[in-house]
């Protein structure tokens, strides 16, 4: 039996790197390839080998997250074995295996993003479920810090909380409003015209009696 007839097994000595779906972070990975090449002659058949099976690999790995490496990896072995069948320009038979993983660079940055990611969902929990109500910063403070819980340091809380809350009930809506007209009519004048005509009002009503 010829070499062309024999089945043959090609590791790949050195890790590549394939692309994820996840922004700046790259998968590791090993191959493995059980082959039959067809019954002619075609010079470094290997590199081409490797170029063909990396390819393939990379056009599948590029959708897979990176956060979950097992996943990605059994998907893109699935789309490899369905690409062997049908790799039929070089091969009468192959099919590639790729392992893969995370490097230390990677790793660090996922774990980063992770945590940065998890900050912001407390911090977004923070201001839509907890900053709305004065009562529950002052529970949540004490909760966390009951050593300090002096009638100076609760009342601050109280001030923060409603002082929060009157400015996403009153002031951001104003705003957003005063920037929306500014961006629609492309001048600042209009817009220092009414700021000036707001704070106006404001320091108006401000300097007037209470009604008895």
């Amino acid at each position: 039996m010829s070499l062309l007839d024999r089945l043959q097994y090609t590791v790949f000595e050195n890790p590549r790197l394939l692309p994820s779906a996840t922004e700046g972070v790259e998968f590791t990975a090993m191959f493995e390839v059980v082959w039959r090449p067809r019954r002619r002659r075609e010079s470094n058949l290997q590199d081409a080998l490797r170029a063909d099976v990396i390819e393939a690999a990379s056009a599948t790995s590029i959708t897979r997250s990176a956060y979950d490496v097992r996943a990605a990896e059994n998907f893109i072995n699935t789309r490899l074995a369905a690409w062997g069948r049908t790799a039929t320009g070089r091969y009468r038979h192959i099919s590639p295996k790729v392992s893969l993983s995370l490097s230390d660079d990677a790793a660090e940055t996922l774990a980063q993003r992770r945590a940065d990611e998890e900050r912001v969902r407390r911090l977004t929990f923070l201001k839509t479920k907890l900053y709305s109500d004065p009562a529950l910063v002052v529970v949540e403070r004490l909760e966390r810090n009951p050593e300090r819980s002096s009638e100076n340091l609760i009342a601050e809380y109280i001030r923060a909380a409603q002082l929060i809350e009157s400015s996403q009930r009153w002031w951001a809506p104003l705003l957003e409003g005063t920037a929306a007209l500014d961006q629609r009519y492309r001048t600042q004048d209009l817009a220092f015209a009414l700021m000036s005509a707001l704070t106006a009002t404001v320091n108006e009503l401000a300097n007037q009696r209470p009604p008895d």
